[in-house]
């Protein structure tokens, strides 16, 4: 386990926050608009560190970040993680497809995590419930898969 002395940004996904997430995501579907959330402060060192609360572990997972004090962009990310997992789908089709200016932007300038693009170790992911398993699990290109030739 890694001691972590700094602080760290808390991403929700226990089950309680996903069904709120849903229950967003279905009322944007219905052309509702989302409920105002209050960004907090700016921290007073960089974070370095993502923390994701999952469901059933003891420990969340930590991923890490480039240091910043951006919590606009944190906010973001977190948004990103969270319609990502509801979804199933990878973290850079959720900023593009379901995001805004802002999130869309941060994907295609590639600003987002290197981990929201490529994937986290496999080992680590082969741990995850599933719906985490498919967000970061490694990224599977088309060059990388097996072809079958007749």
């Amino acid at each position: 386990m890694i001691d972590i002395e700094e602080p760290v940004f808390v991403v929700d996904l226990t089950d309680a926050e996903m069904r709120q997430c849903e229950a967003e995501l279905a009322l944007l579907a219905e052309g509702g608009r989302p409920p105002a959330r209050t960004l907090p402060d700016e921290p007073p060192t960089p974070i370095r560190w993502l923390a994701l609360v999952i469901e059933g572990r003891d420990v969340p997972l930590l991923l890490p970040l480039e240091p910043t004090r951006d919590v606009v962009f944190l906010d973001a990310l977190a948004r990103i993680i969270r319609i990502a997992v509801a979804s199933g789908e990878r973290l850079p089709t959720v900023a593009i497809e379901h995001g805004g200016d802002l999130e869309r932007s941060l994907s295609f300038g590639r600003e987002l995590p290197g981990w929201a693009y490529e994937g986290i170790d496999p080992a680590i992911a082969a741990g995850l419930p599933r719906p985490l398993r498919v967000v970061l699990g490694p990224r599977i290109s088309s060059r990388s898969r097996p072809r079958r030739f007749s």
